[in-house]
């Protein structure tokens, strides 16, 4: 029944082809071994990335406050420069009108 020369893994099935096996062979412990040491590697992994998406998350946050605050400089900068056309125009209007 060992003549299997790789089984079938879906699914985090070590044995998912439904035929029979030796469970005390070398062969199978060997493969159980290294089935729970992947497991364990992408249970690590996906730690990581989660704790990395935390990390990206609260940066962004950050990000997007300092950006609305920009934002708000720029429009009240713009509103001030319209302001002050504004005065320059209706100064050059009467110096027209005048002929200073």
């Amino acid at each position: 029944m060992t003549g299997h020369a790789k089984p079938i893994t879906k699914k985090g099935k070590l044995v998912g082809d439904g035929l029979p096996r030796l469970l005390t062979s070398d062969e199978f412990h060997s493969q159980v071994v290294e089935h729970e040491k992947v497991a364990v590697e992408e249970e690590l992994a996906r730690e990581e990335r989660c704790k990395q998406r935390d990390e990206r998350t609260e940066a962004m946050g950050l990000w997007k406050e300092a950006e609305a605050a920009r934002l708000e400089r720029n429009r009240v900068r713009r509103q001030a420069f319209k302001d002050e056309l504004a005065t320059w125009e209706a100064e050059r209007d009467l110096a027209k009108v005048e002929k200073r």
